[in-house]
């Protein structure tokens, strides 16, 4: 019999090395969501007890976005697509697994997983790119546009690279938490450097932000010593990378047309603030700049699917999540993960965001188990 352990090994192993899938039809399943789809078959067969009900509420509000998502389609006359509803589905499943399996053993089986996987794609990411630069030349615009070149490795999007590289490191750092051994810490600043080496604008961004977010709150000294030199680096070496690319282009193609596509998509949610259904974005946006394209904006996705208000119910979890946890390093994760749904569609691109949520809340509710425990003993003790 396979062990919870060793299938969660295996969802965090493939979730970072991406290059394993089977092709039906035009998509892809991944073996990461065949593992998932084990688990959720155990949850039915073995009737397991519930672990997290913070995770499970995570998973109904989601089954409520489907729901309600999919009852705007018929007002509205447009061809949806329904990968975000696939995707919904398969976040929702995550959820609901992580509800009843993802106590601590499983929690670092998934991360140790996650960290090997992490490591091979770094070694392949690395390759692929020293070949590209051999090929046509060192320079950072080349750098820049070289990701594309990904999609000869895999059909896996080259923009969610970033994102799970920033899960590897989280990852990583979870295990050096647990076990204190420096080489987890040496991979989670690995990690951490490849958004860099690709120069992913938003990873970039998300993880100076969450850098500064963590120099702020924090009260040690030693952190504020180490931190202050890295984000004058990181300031300089994005100065450096967008100034240099910028040389022979406009600024309007630096920007990729984001500000066209942030303005169709709030005027199209101030007519419409309760949403026009899941899989309309693309079709809103194409009425809008004569272009299929999504927003590229996590919360202006789903303010246009399922409404603004839902959109707010996304935030105010991540506010809770965010305010439960101890760790300043864990807070730092999650503002980079928050900064690159900002720029980026992490709710529809990749699952990156939404496993990463569903390890703190279970971090979450392992550390209130714990002083729970400790408060019990020490009542016993003291009687």
């Amino acid at each position: 019999m396979i062990k919870v352990k060793t299938i969660f090994f295996y969802i965090g192993f493939f979730l970072c090395f991406p290059f394993f899938f089977i092709p039906i039809g035009s998509s892809n399943i991944r073996f990461e969501d065949l593992a998932v789809l084990l688990l959720l078959m155990f949850v039915f067969i073995n009737n397991k007890k519930l672990y997290s009900k913070s995770i499970l509420f995570f998973s109904s509000i989601f089954v409520i976005f489907i729901t309600y998502g999919l009852s705007l389609r018929p007002f509205y006359d447009f061809n949806y697509d329904n990968y975000p509803l696939t995707r919904m589905v398969g976040i929702t499943m995550y959820f609901f697994v992580f509800a009843f399996y993802m106590k601590q053993d499983g929690l670092k089986s998934l991360c140790q997983g996650a960290v090997t996987g992490s490591f091979l794609s770094a070694i392949v990411i690395l390759s692929v790119l020293i070949i590209h630069l051999v090929n046509i030349g060192f320079t950072i615009k080349n750098m820049y546009v070289f990701k594309e070149s990904l999609r000869g490795v895999s059909s896996f999007n080259p923009n969610s690279y970033g994102a799970l590289m920033v899960f590897g490191s989280f990852a990583a750092y979870y295990l050096f938490s647990l076990t204190k051994q420096s080489l987890y810490r040496y991979a989670a600043f690995l990690f951490l450097s490849i958004p860099f080496i690709l120069i992913i604008r938003r990873d970039m961004v998300g993880i100076l932000v969450a850098l500064m977010a963590v120099f702020f709150i924090s009260r040690s000294k030693r952190t504020k010593i180490v931190l202050y030199p890295s984000l004058i680096f990181i300031c300089f070496y994005l100065t450096f990378a967008v100034v240099n690319y910028l040389k022979g282009l406009d600024s309007y193609k630096f920007m990729a047309h984001r500000d066209t596509q942030y303005l169709a998509a709030l005027n199209a949610i101030q007519e419409n603030k309760m949403g026009y259904g899941l899989g309309s974005e693309t079709f809103i946006m194409k009425d809008s700049i004569n272009r299929e394209s999504v927003t590229h904006n996590s919360f202006l996705s789903l303010s246009l699917e399922i409404g603004l208000f839902n959109a707010l119910i996304v935030i105010v979890m991540i506010g809770f999540t965010f305010f439960n946890l101890k760790d300043k390093w864990f807070k730092f994760y999650l503002i980079a993960f928050f900064v690159q749904s900002l720029f980026g569609n992490g709710f529809y691109f990749y699952k990156y965001h939404f496993v990463f949520v569903a390890s703190l809340l279970c971090i979450t509710t392992i550390s209130w188990r714990e002083n729970k425990d400790n408060e019990k003993n020490y009542a016993i003790f003291t009687k």
